[in-house]
């Protein structure tokens, strides 16, 4: 950093955050900026060093560097760099074209292989994790001694940092961009959660709406009922997206008082007993659970002052469907846990859903338990949902709520995914797929044989029809399909593609792509013949 960086940096943060501090040159012009912080405000001392240099910087003056801090020492080796130039070949391939999968597994490779990455392509792969994040776990396993070292001298690295047990920067906290504060709290959080909380308290009133917003938002990680009683103190802040996150947050905490005051609400708009018991009920031995079932549910008369504490509105937002009533009883149902409801109508799930289509609020109903379902990821209500679904279509709405399978599959484990699939994949398309591997982590198993088959089945189908020239969703997921499919099918997919009567396969840019895939992932099988990779 030079003398002119030093300024440009105090400027653009506010000398109120940091103040200008010029070098202890000895130069004449280093002696004339040391002068003018006499008897001057820290704005006029930034004002007239900038005018001092400007006007030097017109003279032809050139700013050197100020005395960089000495280098660190690079820690030994504990690996040695793969001597494979088709490998380091290959990986710079996947580096600068992917797909993301692949370049996942070939740096897994290495870490269990105990072998390092070419030195030579560590700046690239660095540059690729500052790119994206969903790599940087694996590649810290990757960069070895040499790796981190390089981090330590490119802030644009620094990720690399943060995910060891190296110290914490402060000048990430103090004077950082928005994005490195984001990074240096969520490191603090799931370090130390409660001085991570702490010190966002202290920094609070300082922050705009949106930077408090988004640092607030950082402690979903590592939330615990410690953060209750700063939760409950920020919905009362003037933003109104701030206590909309803090609400949300308190939705996470179970044993918290918002909750209970959620509950209060909710619970006298039940009604107290079922309808009375008919002969022909008596006559069948009507279950306990299914009188039960028949309680009748209101909404809210009006909207109660104290509500809006709560971060509760008491106005519909525009274009809302829900009328008024339905709108402040969506809002309450939608805060208070799922198992609430199994718990007061001794029901299951699906008779929960049920029992639903039967009141006058039905939809405000469905869409709040949704909303549950996604943010406490149910898999016995995801389950309940998914059945409302019909056969390969992924996206439904009964009763004007909006239903999404993969929003759902991600509330459910990996390995109870494919029973949803092979019913959704019954049609098959480009943007399901690519809907379905999105949701999946680069570290994701491969598909099951059964489930590789029936897709590789349905892609040759499906590529046949004529709609299938406007699927443009399927050239871009070819090659992420190709990393997931089950070994045994690898040549079935290519062998087996439909071809026209001048032998051109259909879609053939996804052809190409899929191909290019596949190729890639058997070349970097080769490379370490005996072990199970692709």
């Amino acid at each position: 950093m030079n003398e002119w960086q030093n300024l440009t940096r105090t400027a653009l943060l506010g000398t109120d955050k940091k103040a200008f501090t010029p070098s202890a040159s000895q130069s004449e012009i280093g002696l004339l900026l040391s002068e003018l912080a006499n008897n001057t405000s820290a704005e006029q001392q930034l004002l007239r060093s900038a005018g001092v240099l400007a006007l030097c910087h017109l003279a032809g003056w050139v700013p050197q560097a100020i005395d960089p801090a000495p280098l660190p020492e690079i820690d030994k080796e504990n690996a040695e760099p793969i001597n494979n130039p088709a490998f380091a070949g290959l990986l710079h391939l996947l580096l600068s074209e992917g797909p993301p999968r692949l370049l996942w597994s070939a740096l897994d490779l290495l870490v269990r292989r105990q072998l390092l990455p070419p030195p030579l392509l560590l700046p690239a792969l660095l540059n690729y994790g500052a790119q994206k994040p969903s790599l940087r776990g694996i590649l810290s396993n990757v960069l070895g001694a040499r790796g981190c070292w390089l981090a330590q001298i490119n802030a644009d690295w620094g990720y690399v940092l943060a995910s060891t047990d190296a110290p914490l920067d402060e000048e990430m906290w103090l004077h950082g961009t928005s994005e490195q504060r984001l990074q240096y709290l969520t490191q603090m959080r799931i370090r130390a959660p409660e001085q991570g909380r702490d010190r966002l308290a202290q920094e609070m009133s300082s922050l705009d709406a949106r930077e408090r917003a988004q640092l607030l938002a950082v402690l979903e990680v590592g939330i615990s009922q410690h953060d209750e009683a700063f939760l409950e103190q920020t919905l009362s802040d003037r933003s109104k997206e701030v206590r909309q996150t803090a609400a949300r947050l308190l939705c996470c905490l179970p044993e918290s008082a918002w909750i209970s005051r959620m509950k209060s609400r909710l619970a006298p708009l039940l009604s107290s007993s079922p309808a009375p018991e008919t002969l022909l009920e008596r006559l069948k031995g009507l279950s306990g659970k299914e009188k039960m079932l028949r309680v009748a549910l209101d909404a809210p008369e009006a909207f109660l002052p104290e509500w809006k504490a709560d971060a509760l509105e008491e106005t519909k937002p525009k274009g809302e469907k829900l009328g008024q009533r339905a709108w402040w009883l969506y809002q309450i149902v939608a805060a208070v846990p799922l198992d609430w409801w199994q718990t007061q109508l001794q029901a299951t799930p699906v008779e929960l859903l049920r029992w639903a289509g039967k009141t006058d609020w039905q939809e405000a109903l469905l869409r709040a338990w949704y909303h549950a379902v996604l943010r406490e990821k149910n898999p016995q209500w995801a389950q309940a949902f998914l059945a409302l679904l019909p056969v390969g279509i992924s996206i439904h709405s009964p009763a004007g709520v909006k239903i999404n399978a993969f929003e759902l599959l991600q509330c459910l484990p990996v390995e109870e995914h494919e029973p949803v699939l092979t019913l959704l994949f019954s049609v098959m398309g480009g943007e399901h797929l690519q809907r379905y591997i999105a949701l999946l982590p680069l570290d994701a198993s491969l598909f099951s044989l059964r489930l590789s088959q029936q897709m590789v089945t349905e892609l040759h189908r499906w590529v046949k029809h004529d709609s299938a020239r406007f699927d443009y969703a399927l050239r871009h997921v070819m090659s992420d399909f190709a990393c997931l499919l089950a070994p045994e099918v690898l040549n079935d997919v290519i062998d087996k593609w439909p071809h026209d009567a001048q032998q051109t396969p259909y879609c053939e840019a996804a052809f190409t792509a899929l191909s290019a895939t596949l190729a890639h992932r058997i070349q970097l099988h080769s490379f370490f013949v005996g072990e199970t990779t692709l």
